[in-house]
């Protein structure tokens, strides 16, 4: 029984922290995010890995080919 509540509390804690949590391609020179498998991303050299709501709250928009 321990080990029942010991593992619904860490899944609990696993699932609740990254439902949300999507990683995007960031260019913070044109503040565009792209999806880690668009072409734009692949060729960017100035990109960064972020958190999809981080690239938002930064104001940058989605990528027009892949939506982000």
């Amino acid at each position: 029984m321990k080990k029942i509540i010991a593992i619904s509390v860490l899944a609990i804690c696993f699932w609740g922290t990254s439902v949300n949590a999507e990683t995007v391609i960031y260019n913070p020179s044109s503040n565009i995010f792209h999806k880690i498998t668009c072409p734009h991303a692949k060729r960017c050299k100035s990109c960064i890995k972020i958190e999809k709501q981080e690239a938002k709250s930064n104001g940058a928009r989605a990528c027009k080919s892949c939506g982000g």
